[in-house]
This record gives structure tokens, sequence and C-alpha cells, in this order.
């Protein structure tokens, strides 16, 4: 029996490529081209948009988190004046 078609692009995540014996000793871009080959799939660029989506995310937390203690230390103020 054979696999349809895939509705998303499979994700190939380097580090667990890297464990198959026939890619221990390749490079990042021999891999990369291997999958582009292949599979039809740029692991190389995947890789920075999750590593882009991750520190937008990171600078969101710490701005609302900043937001938030700024908002708590002026309530704390306004209780200590009266």
């Amino acid at each position: 029996m054979k696999r349809g078609k895939d509705l998303k692009p499979r994700n190939f995540p380097l580090h667990t490529i890297k464990n198959l014996p026939q890619f221990r000793n390749k490079s990042h871009e021999e891999i990369r081209q291997y999958i582009l080959e292949k599979k039809g799939v740029d692991i190389g660029s995947n890789f920075r948009w999750n590593n882009t989506l991750m520190w937008i995310l990171v600078a969101l937390v710490a701005v609302a988190g900043g937001i938030g203690m700024i908002k708590w230390w002026q309530q704390r103020q306004m209780k200590n004046e009266m």
C-alpha cells in the first residue's frame, strides 16, 4: 500500500536527521540540498523563520511583563500614599 500525498509539507528537523546513519557525517548544507531535491522542502529557511518567531514572542512577553510590573508598582505607590 502506498501513502497518499501529504496535505502539509513535512517538518525535517536537522537534529533528528543527523541521528540517521547516512547523515551523521554530512554538513548542514549537504542535508539541506538532499531534502530540497528529494522532498521539495527547504529546511534552511524553515529554521530561520522559527527562530525569528521565537524571538518575537519572547520580546512580546517581556514587554507585557514590563507593562504589568509598571502598573503593579503604580498601584502599590497609590496605596502607600493613601
